[in-house]
């Protein structure tokens, strides 16, 4: 019995005299393809065959078996992955998303995150992309592979509102600060004006114990 993986020509495994042999008998190593993962193996009809499907041999003496020739054809699968870069999906995850297909399945490129200050530019790989667009990338036998797609961001200018708030928030502060400049200089000048009080009055009653002082020398006189 042999088992190929007719898409590449790759002998399996063989057993030369037999009852029955598993294709995990006859399977040496898993196949590989760059850019790719193995998945498991088909026949010719397409219909899958489980690593412990037996294969019989015909009824008769071992001394006459011709070998048997089983055509198993290998599956793939590539991934897109999707890197957000800081953007935060419709669901509000802001996690990375990786998609299956089979290597004959093309598929569309997901929608874009949202990114608060920034436009969305592009989804760039090994080619750019637009949300909703066509996924191309393929190999030269002509299946799709493997890529990572990363979110491409542009941050967003000033807007007139942002330049007016600024504009707001600048004439506050120095609406505060001439508030409390006023407020020192009030209290500067009420205490200057208590000083000059208190010194009047300190002159006064000065004055007023000296003609007190005077009148009463007088009068002994």
């Amino acid at each position: 019995m042999h088992v190929y993986d007719v898409d590449h020509k790759t002998e399996l495994g063989h057993a030369k005299s037999f009852d029955q042999l598993t294709l995990a008998d006859a399977l040496k190593e898993e196949p590989s393809m760059k850019g790719r993962k193995f998945t498991g193996f088909v026949d010719e009809n397409g219909n899958k065959v489980d690593i412990d499907t037996v294969f019989k041999a015909p009824e008769a003496g071992y001394e006459n078996i011709q070998p048997k020739t089983v055509n198993l054809y290998a599956t793939y699968c590539y991934t897109i992955t999707y890197k957000t870069n800081g953007g935060v999906w419709k669901d509000g995850s802001d996690k990375n998303k990786t998609e299956t297909h089979d290597v004959t399945e093309g598929t569309k490129i997901l929608e874009a995150p949202k990114k608060e200050g920034y436009t969305f530019k592009e989804w760039k790989g090994s080619s750019s992309y637009q949300p909703g667009d066509a996924y191309s990338e393929k190999a030269k036998d002509g299946y799709y592979t493997s890529d990572t797609l990363e979110a491409v961001w542009e941050k967003n200018p000033a807007t007139a509102n942002d330049s007016s708030s600024k504009t707001k928030n600048s004439a506050n502060t120095t609406s505060k600060k001439d508030s409390s400049s006023s407020k020192e200089t009030k209290s500067v000048s009420t205490a200057a004006n208590i000083n000059i009080l208190s010194y009047t009055i300190t002159v006064l009653a000065s004055l007023i114990l000296f003609v007190l002082i005077l009148k009463f020398r007088t009068l002994q006189d």
